[in-house]
């Protein structure tokens, strides 16, 4: 199964903004339903994430990869904060 961003059409992935920034979970999120079909991840507050896109229409949603798990999948932008890197470890 293919999950809802590689099912999106090249056309339609163009509203994505591509950027690499950090950012710290500031709340914990869950799916609503297991293996849903948007690819939503759970996030634990003050878990890391790289943020990998955000979609520039204000849907509110972000692709995200979790730095210590690797997973990734959409998280809500309102559950993270934006973070400069640490020049030593983020991740502190």
């Amino acid at each position: 199964m293919l999950s809802w961003f590689q099912s999106k059409k090249t056309d339609e992935m163009e509203q994505y903004k591509t950027v690499t920034h950090l950012a710290r979970v500031i709340a914990d999120f869950s799916p609503v339903t297991p293996n849903n079909p948007y690819n939503e991840i759970a996030v634990k507050e003050g878990e890391i994430l790289t943020v990998l896109r955000e979609y520039e229409n204000g849907t509110g949603w972000s692709l995200c990869e979790v730095q210590k798990t690797g997973k990734r999948g959409i998280v809500p932008t309102g559950y993270f904060q934006y973070i400069k890197p640490n020049k030593k470890n983020p991740s502190e």
